[in-house]
Parts: structure tokens; sequence; C-alpha cells
């Protein structure tokens, strides 16, 4: 039995039972409460999948995604089994995913729109928890999906491997895996990407202009558009208003005017051209949707075959758009967190430290425990207990870590030379740079080697520099393997301990077409 105090835990000495599987970071508590309550209590409500016990571990800025596996592992095979059988099931949770995101984004940003320091602190409680409400059942339906793409092969990626093994009309087996699972629909980055592509064709033909761009820096750049050239920089502030969500993930900053001059110093110094690139990305698209049509016609699946060949290309498009769905309600919500901090006299770090009970009774009996929220800021577990979610800060949180979260060492990889999962072909070498957050961006520079425990859209500028890309999580639908393709750099995921092996400076070899990267 546990028995858990917040200043002073008293922890019976049991064996550990908590498994980390995933990793992220500049993970909000509420954020962290949502998802434990998602596994452990909606699944088996909303789903009839059987619930899983989660502990969420947090410690400056850092945080540890750990389950009890035996739990995970027969949630993974029930809905594993349901897709064998019913592959509509997964069309079913997709569809789902999409639509109430969007039923949780019409309300967040219609709360964006409202003057929140009007209400009373009974109203701003209950716009918070109907939020919370709808943000836990987005991570209900969403978090489903990473069920059967972790910890190794997904099942449709290894059905899609086994079927193209077998067939004897798929002779270049490796060629038609990575036509099957690529995505025949944009993802909110690439909407971003060819706005921005657009308005870039304002600066293309202007080579005074292009010249300001390429010899300074981009704040330098943004006050001399203000200056000299006023409707070019409206039109990067609207586009800024559009799409600075896209790289938010769970708590920011939101992308401004300044960030999206460094994707246009990017296109200038890849000597793209604006209309012959979009042009390319539409051509790429739709031959790729053309190809798909023509190889399924060789290759006469069966109709089950065929729809979880279709399926395939879906759910890699489909398991980071969720994802995509919960950063913008997050950047919406951001104007709530400052109104909290604003009334209590917070920093903006404790009032996204704030538990919803917290936030319940700062609003609704004006009690605020400033300690609990410094402590709970840097570093807190939140875990599930006989269906109750439960948060531990401090040393409570760091004692829960040591006694119940397994952890695998890294000193039993061989050292100098790591293997992975292909996410894209390719070869390099250069110096690595570990970059996990924002704040690691400025030390990358054009030709480095990025090792990240797993790449998210905040880091995406850092990516753009990169010769190559190695990740210790991740796998078909990981973040890394879609900017990858995206971008066409050579990279590496699932290496488990990347960051551990290699340090700043590391001269290395990344073989992407073998997976294994090596130092020297």
């Amino acid at each position: 039995m546990l028995c858990y105090h917040h200043k002073n835990a008293i922890i019976m000495n049991m064996a550990k039972k908590y498994a980390i599987i995933a990793q992220d970071f500049n993970s909000p508590v509420v954020r962290n409460e949502i998802f434990v309550n998602a596994v452990s209590n909606l699944w088996p409500r909303l789903f009839k999948l059987p619930g899983v016990p989660a502990a969420l571990y947090f410690e400056n800025n850092h945080m540890l995604y750990t389950f009890q596996l035996k739990y995970w592992q027969k949630a993974k095979e029930t809905f594993q089994k349901r897709i064998a059988k019913r592959p509509d099931e997964l069309s079913r949770v997709i569809e789902l995913s999409h639509e109430w995101a969007n039923i949780l984004n019409t309300f967040t940003e219609k709360s964006l729109k409202t003057d929140l320091k009007t209400l009373s602190g009974a109203k701003l409680c209950k716009l918070y928890a109907r939020f919370y409400d709808l943000q836990s059942r987005e991570y209900g339906v969403g978090v489903i999906l990473p069920l059967i793409d972790n910890s190794g092969i997904s099942f449709l990626e290894k059905f899609l491997q086994d079927y193209l093994a077998k067939h004897p009309k798929a002779k270049d087996k490796q060629k038609l895996f990575k036509l099957f699972t690529a995505p025949t629909k944009n993802s909110f980055a690439l909407d971003q990407e060819e706005a921005l592509l657009r308005l870039y064709e304002n600066i293309y033909g202007d080579k005074k202009l292009r010249e300001i761009f390429k010899k300074n820096e981009a704040g330098r750049v943004f006050q001399i558009l203000e200056d000299k050239y006023p409707r070019l920089a409206r039109a990067l502030n609207n586009h800024a208003k559009k799409f600075g969500w896209v790289y938010y993930v769970y708590q920011g900053p939101a992308f401004g005017p300044e960030e999206f001059i460094e994707f246009i110093k990017d296109f200038i110094s890849k000597k793209l051209d604006p209309a012959q690139e979009l042009t390319k990305r539409r051509e790429e698209l739709k031959q790729t949707k053309e190809e798909q049509e023509k190889w399924l016609k060789i290759l006469k699946p069966s109709e089950a075959d065929e729809k979880l060949i279709r399926l395939t290309g879906e759910f890699v498009w489909a398991k980071p758009r969720r994802k995509d769905y919960q950063s913008k309600s997050y950047f919406h919500m951001e104007k709530f967190y400052k109104e909290f901090a604003r009334r209590f006299d917070l920093i903006l770090p404790q009032a996204r430290a704030a538990t919803l009970a917290q936030i319940k009774r700062a609003l609704l009996k004006s009690q605020v425990d400033r300690v609990a929220l410094n402590q709970q800021a840097r570093e807190n577990v939140v875990y599930s207990e006989k269906g109750k979610i439960k948060i531990l800060a401090d040393l409570a949180a760091r004692n829960f870590r040591k006694i119940y979260i397994a952890e695998e060492a890294a000193e039993k990889y061989k050292t100098g030379e790591l293997r992975g999962s292909m996410a894209f072909m390719g070869r390099a070498k250069g110096h690595v740079k570990i970059v996990n957050a924002p704040e690691d961006m400025p030390k990358m520079k054009k030709g480095d080697i990025l090792v990240s425990v797993a790449t998210t859209p905040s880091i995406v500028m850092a990516m753009k520099k990169a010769a190559a890309i190695v990740t210790e999580e991740g796998g078909l639908t990981c973040h890394a393997s879609i900017v990858s393709r995206e971008l066409k750099i050579p990279c590496v995921v699932g290496t488990k301990v990347a960051t551990k092996i290699f340090k700043d400076g590391d001269l290395v070899e990344v073989d992407a077409n073998r997976g294994i990267i090596k130092k020297i």
C-alpha cells in the first residue's frame, strides 16, 4: 500500500513497477494530469480498453512517460486485435480524434477572444474546467494512436513489411514501403511553409530585399521591413498570428515574425525559387497518390489488406496531427495562465505548475500555496492510484522515481556506435549538437548532427540546419521521422541512449541506410 505526504513522503519498499517508454519536454502539470487520467480512467469508459496505471515524472523541463507494462501491453494487444479484425476501428479513432479536437479548438479559440479580466473567479474556474474536460477527452482518443506505434516497430509497419515481403510483385520492397507510408495530405507545418513560400514570392524577385535578409539578423530584418517595407512587415505579422501556434507544443513560446524570417533566410540560403518549390510540392503529393493507386492495382490486395495498407499512410498523417490540435489549444490557453498569474501575483511557470484542484481552490477560495507551486514547477510526478490522480513534488517525487521507476543504464550499450531505425535514407558526417528544447538551439550550426531525446516542433529551426538527425525515441510516425522526410535529411530514430553516449562536439558518421551512428 502507498502512503505519501506532499512534504514528507513515507514510502514502503516495493519492487519497481513502472517502466519508461518515452520522454518529453516542457510539459506542464495539468497536461500530465490530463494524460494520466486519460489512459487510467477514460480508456475503459470511452473505448472499453484496459486502464493503464501511469506515472509521468518531470524534472527541470524533462519528462518521463512511465507505465506498468503488463497493463500497457494488454491495452496494446486488445486494440491491435480489434484493428486486425476490423480496420475501420482505427479509422473511427482517427475521425473521433479530429472531431473532438475541432470541438476543443473551437472552445479554446473562443476563450482567447474573451476578456478574461472581466470574469469572476467562479466563471474563470468554469471555463478552465471545461477546457480540462475537453482536453481529457481528446487525450483519451489521441493517446490510443501511440498504442500501435511505440517501443519499436508498429503494428501497421510490421503488417506492411510482412505483406510486401510475401508478395511476388513487390520487387523493390523498400521503395514500396516508403510509398505506402507517405501521407497524401499536408501537415500543419507544411501548410505553414507553403503559405510562407507564397509570401516569399514578394521577396524572391527583389535582389535588394534578399540582400537585407541575407546580411542581417532576423530582428534587424524586421525593423528594416517595418521602416521601409510596411506591407511586407504586416504580412509577416499576419502570418505569425495565423501559424505561430504550429511550433508551440505545450507552453511555447509561439513563433513570431522573427522566427519566420529565419525560415525565409533558409529559403534564400537554399536558393529556392518559391513558385517552382510550390509546384514541386503539389506535384509530389499528386504523384504519391497516383503511385499508391497504381501499385494497389498491381498488388491486388484483399479488401481487408487494402484497408490496412491505406490506413498506414493515414495513420502517419493523423498521429502527429492530433498532437498539433492539442498544441493549438495550449497556445490559446496561455491567456488563461497569464490571467491566473496576474490575479494571484504569480509568475507564468508557477501558474502552469498548478493542478486542477489548486486552480479551483485559488479561483473559488483565494487559497494559493506558492511553496507547493514552486516545488511542482521544479520536480513532480503525476500518477494514478485506484482511479484517483495524485501528485508528488520535490523529495517525494524523487523518492518515487528512485523506488518505483525502472531505468535502463547506458553503460550496457557499446560506446562509440549506436543502432536505430532508418527514418529517412542517406549518410552524413558532422559534429554532434544535443538539442532537446528551444534554449538548446543557438549552439546548432549548419552541417551539425542534431541529436535529441525526441524532437518536437519547437526545435524545427535547428532541425533545418542539420546534416542528419538522430533520436533516442521514435518510430514511423514520430516527429523526427516526419520532418526528416519533409526536409530530406538522413535520420535514425529509436537509438534509446544517443544523448547519453554522445556529447556536444563529438565527430560522428551517420549511416541512416543501415541505422548506424559511429563516433570517428
